[in-house]
């Protein structure tokens, strides 16, 4: 108890050292949200489980940029379209920064990882392997492509087995996520009650509720409250064993069946790279160690979003029949009497693709992206960002801005089609708009990958399933409504998965 009280006491004390001894910063700064306290900020009204909601609200009141300040630091907040694109596409390199996030650094051994390091020559070329490696194994090669067609079989076989009774698809759809990208990552995919799949489904739950944008916040700005009794950290430390226990028993494997002269995967690309790079004593070498954060990097980002959104876009067609029929009848002509659809279908399926779009816009499954730090002095709409600033981006605000997009809380995939009924070109101001990948030299390193799985997995369904509400337990797709981890969520739901027979959907 006296410890206790004793840290909690330095604690105050370091806060007003902070708050007294760090400069004002000078210049035309953004407008700040009135109500800020001495060293305790805006903390007072702040919406701690849904920060998007106070942030947009502060957006409506206070305009695009502002920032607001929380036990000392200040914070720059960007919530429209051209403000985020200029900091990510035009200023990369001003927004190039990470903050230093305890949590996240923590959970992944402070690795200078793609997704939470800062660009450096070293990042660059790391995220050019990456991204050609991964583009290499994506799609194309038989040996990838049948495991994702086995995966495309089974998660039919399981929802089938419901018997189109109530049932929660996210577990079955997690786990078909993972495996389509271990498909490309590992060349292999898993029994969806395989140890390792069982204990990987727990860890995403742990990361999520570790890690959420704010609960928790407390051990980023003080990391020595680990010592006290922490039930965030706790979490954060199983999360953080189950992941290594999990990486590492793959990365065993494969460094025991590697062959140099055919790689079967992404990461057999990747360590061959970086074992030539040794051997060659390369100056700037990609390692052993570099391969790792990437493989966490591509798997846990890629799993979580991609599961949030395949449960998302079911839970949506469940509330929206008449949409889900004109979505099966575009699967029906193209597909004929197969079962499977594959990636070539997809140019031919321009509203299954607008369709998954809307659903990354309409969720907003990660609604205020991950802060940036910026590197220099620099202006966004005429306001002045010093150096050392954190920079939030308010997806939220964006992708449900009333001057963007009409009738913003209504799900409409058309929104992203033409006259002719074709998508859009990407330079379209909606097309612009829409950001769940980020932009410029941030954006996704999975983006190619992530939306061909998601296509797949949507049209398997849509063929197969017609999806209803459930009879017992009402749910809602409302974004409004869902819940906020790492990632934004619905709230657990139920539907039912009513078999479609093939010979009946298709017309000749």
């Amino acid at each position: 108890m006296e410890l206790a009280a004793a840290l909690v006491a330095a604690a105050l004390i370091a806060l007003f050292i902070r708050y007294t001894t760090r400069k004002s910063p000078k210049g035309n700064l953004p407008p700040l949200v009135p109500g800020c306290i001495p060293l305790i900020g805006n903390v007072i009204g702040f919406n701690r489980k849904c920060p998007h909601f106070t942030l947009t609200d502060w957006a409506r009141k206070y305009g695009d940029i502002f920032r607001f300040k929380v036990l000392g630091e200040t914070i720059v907040v960007l919530n429209s379209s051209d403000y985020v694109r200029d900091a990510l596409i035009y200023k990369a390199d001003d927004f190039a920064g990470r903050p230093f996030l305890f949590r996240v650094h923590y959970g992944f051994h402070y690795a200078k990882d793609i997704i939470f390091g800062s660009i450096s020559t070293k990042w660059l070329l790391m995220k050019r392997y990456a991204a050609q490696f991964l583009r290499a194994y994506t799609s194309g090669l038989a040996d990838i492509d049948g495991l994702v067609e086995e995966e495309l079989n089974i998660l039919v076989r399981l929802f089938n087995e419901k018997n189109a009774v109530d049932f929660d698809p996210s577990l079955i759809l997690m786990t078909a996520v993972v495996n389509g990208i271990t498909a490309s990552l590992l060349g292999k995919r898993y029994n969806h009650d395989h140890p390792l799949m069982v204990e990987y489904k727990s860890t995403t739950r742990l990361f999520s509720e570790s890690c959420s944008s704010v609960q928790g916040m407390e051990l980023d700005l003080f990391p020595w409250l680990r010592f006290l009794p922490n039930t965030t950290f706790v979490k954060l430390n199983q999360a953080r064993d189950q992941i290594d226990h999990f990486v590492d028993t793959e990365l065993a494997e494969i460094n025991s069946k590697l062959d140099h002269q055919n790689p079967k995967c992404m990461l057999d690309a990747f360590l061959i790279k970086a074992m030539e790079d040794e051997k060659n004593a390369v100056q700037l070498p990609i390692t052993s160690a570099d391969v790792r954060c990437i493989f966490v990097d591509i798997l846990v980002s890629g799993t979580l979003t991609s599961s949030i959104a395949m449960s998302s876009f079911v839970l949506i067609m469940a509330q929206h029949q008449d949409l889900q029929r004109d979505l099966q009848s575009q699967v029906d002509r193209t597909l004929g009497k197969r079962k499977i659809p594959t990636p070539s279908d997809r140019k031919s399926m321009p509203l299954i693709e607008a369709a998954m779009l809307e659903t990354l816009r309409f969720i907003s499954h990660i609604p205020l992206n991950l802060p940036h730090f910026t590197m220099c002095d620099t202006q966004v709409g005429g306001y002045d960002i010093p150096k050392d600033t954190m920079v939030m981006l308010n997806l939220w605000a964006v992708h449900h801005d009333p001057r963007i997009w009409d009738e913003p809380w209504k799900f409409n995939p058309n929104r992203f089609l033409d006259a002719s009924g074709n998508p859009v070109s990407n330079d379209h101001v909606l097309r612009k708009s829409l950001l769940p990948f980020g932009a410029g030299r941030r954006m996704c390193l999975g983006e190619s990958l992530a939306r061909e799985r998601l296509f797949l997995f949507a049209t398997v369904l849509l063929r197969n399933f017609t999806f209803l509400p459930s009879i017992s337990t009402p749910s809602t797709c409302d974004p409004c409504d869902f819940d906020l981890g790492l990632i934004l969520e619905p709230k657990p739901f139920q539907i039912r998965a009513e078999p479609r027979k093939v010979s009946e959907s298709y017309e000749q």
